[in-house]
């Protein structure tokens, strides 16, 4: 267990159980995820088995904030016209080429033909994702079916918290492989609920209205 707010020292800490090879599950900006290092090609597989989910199953990708990721996507993003939820609640899908030109990746640890790369607009997260030198693979922290969640967790996850609850929201799915048409594969859903546990969970979608206009009113393909 790590301390209720990440200091400096627990960032650190962090990064070493990534580079160890742990899966290490905490609250995002979004939901709470359950992250891996990508230092491997089967990393995302180990995220999809404590998920209980088939292990070809794609895997998103998080990125810093101001990266070279970040500054590649950007455009994108904008010229979709959603620029506003980026970085944050939006998770772009894109061709592996691009992702690794991007991130200097090798191609060998992307194992999938396109990939969703969400940029973080947590700054305690981005500078976790930044010390470890590159992007986490991640996914929502439960059991398939089951929401996500810091609690109950499979053996082996190891858990670190924070006084930061996210948004509670699963971010936005957009097909960018094209983004002259862009294609929304998962709407934001503002009945979902999620993750939002503590006593200011209000206050805490309140403030979000105002960080990511529109947020919740974008809740179908046709409105984007």
């Amino acid at each position: 267990m790590i301390g209720e707010v990440p200091s400096s020292q627990d960032i650190d800490r962090a990064v070493e159980l990534l580079v160890r090879g742990e899966v290490l599950a905490l609250p995002t900006d979004t939901v709470p995820g359950m992250l891996k290092a990508m230092l491997s090609p089967t990393a995302p597989r180990r995220l999809n088995e404590l998920k209980g989910r088939p292990s070809s199953q794609p895997v998103a990708m998080l990125a810093p904030y101001g990266g070279e990721v970040h500054r590649g996507l950007a455009p994108l993003a904008y010229r979709a016209r959603l620029g506003r939820y980026f970085p944050g609640p939006l998770t772009a899908v894109v061709r592996r080429e691009l992702l690794v030109e991007l991130s200097g990746l090798e191609s060998t640890l992307v194992p999938y033909r396109t990939v969703g790369v969400r940029v973080v607009a947590s700054y305690w997260l981005s500078e976790l994702i930044r010390r470890l030198g590159g992007g986490v693979w991640a996914t929502s922290a439960n059991p398939t079916g089951e929401k996500p969640s810091l609690d109950n967790l499979p053996s082996g996850v190891v858990v670190m918290r924070a006084s930061y609850q996210g948004l509670g929201v699963a971010s936005m799915v957009v097909d960018l492989t094209d983004p002259a048409a862009p294609k929304v594969l998962r709407p934001f859903d503002h009945r979902e609920g999620v993750g939002l546990v503590s006593p200011e969970a209000p206050l805490v979608r309140a403030r979000q209205k105002l960080i990511y206009p529109g947020l919740f009113e974008l809740a179908s393909p046709a409105r984007s």
